[in-house]
């Protein structure tokens, strides 16, 4: 089963059907006022919860179609998440700059971070349940530590554009970003500095970051990347070493249109595989080859 949110709909479909059969959605969702893009299913219960720029966020009980749960916000919500570690928490990015923990059973926010810059993509490290990322309209992405969200532990300028869409390996701290600058990336945090592997086979430098110790406030890391040329002087815009964060160890750039979704395979003999769609309807198929994947990484199921 998989959903798609188009205009103010939510379409549920079914993946078992046969080669020719029509593919029509076997659900329609209807509540939402505005069009959206955020939608997360709950990892044991037959629930989806989706949000979108009319700032409600509902949560579907998919036996019946019905909406259990509404949440309303202030200003547009772009992306959510369930918790890896409750349940019955989510992450939301929103609009208004936030990043935003929602308890579903008391409907309050029980904490909140604020960035700077648009919130427009999330989620949830699968090895590290307390760490969740965010992704911006400037083509930055912030790590964040669940436990203390008064600022983001780590920071990544790592595309030229909106980031999309943000999706962590399901088992590793690998995250994969796609971006309206076309490009799909791939940041390993726990080996920074580590060669990446792209066209021009960059080699990124910067200081090294444990997730597993995340920084207190007031201890934001950064890497920069160039957004425009504005990063450094002009003359060394030619200099792709300096351009990379030490985090990237893959980009994919096949796509000749903005980028609007990925995803990692969640079978366990294609763990690193990634499906990538474009706004010109072309889906990409990609794997990053065992030269580039962290030396402890056991690519058998």
């Amino acid at each position: 089963m998989f959903g798609l949110e188009m205009s103010t709909l939510v379409y549920i479909y079914d993946c078992n059907f046969q080669v020719g059969e029509p593919k029509n959605p076997i659900l329609e969702l209807k509540g939402h006022t505005s069009e959206g893009y955020g939608l997360a299913f709950h990892r044991a219960e037959s629930v989806l919860a989706s949000c979108s720029e009319d700032g409600i966020l509902k949560i579907w009980d998919l036996e019946n179609g019905k909406d259990v749960f509404e949440y309303k916000h202030t200003q547009g919500l772009n992306c959510l998440d369930y918790s890896r570690s409750d349940p019955n928490l989510l992450m939301i990015a929103a609009e208004d700059y936030q990043v935003l923990l929602l308890d579903v059973r008391t409907n309050e926010i029980v904490s909140r971070g604020i960035g700077n810059q648009i919130q427009n993509a999330i989620a949830t490290c699968s090895v590290n349940f307390t760490l969740f990322a965010s992704g911006t309209t400037n083509g930055d992405i912030n790590l964040w530590d669940v436990r203390n969200l008064t600022e983001p532990v780590h920071n990544i300028a790592a595309h030229m554009a909106a980031i999309s869409r943000l999706h962590f390996c399901n088992d590793t701290s690998l995250l994969a970003s796609s971006s309206q600058d076309g490009v799909a990336s791939v940041f390993d945090f726990d080996a920074p500095g580590r060669e990446s592997s792209s066209e021009s086979e960059p080699e990124p430098q910067g200081q090294e970051f444990d997730p597993d110790e995340p920084a207190e406030p007031g201890e934001l890391t950064n890497t920069k990347r160039k957004h425009n040329g504005q990063d450094r002087p002009p003359e060394d815009e030619d200099d792709d070493d300096d351009d990379c964060p030490p985090e990237l160890i893959f980009t994919h750039s096949g796509h000749r249109q903005p980028i609007y979704d990925l995803a990692w395979s969640r079978n366990p003999e294609t763990s690193t595989l990634i499906a990538s769609v474009a706004q010109d309807f072309s889906l990409h198929l990609w794997q990053m080859t065992s030269s580039v994947l962290p030396d402890d990484y056991d690519q058998t199921p």
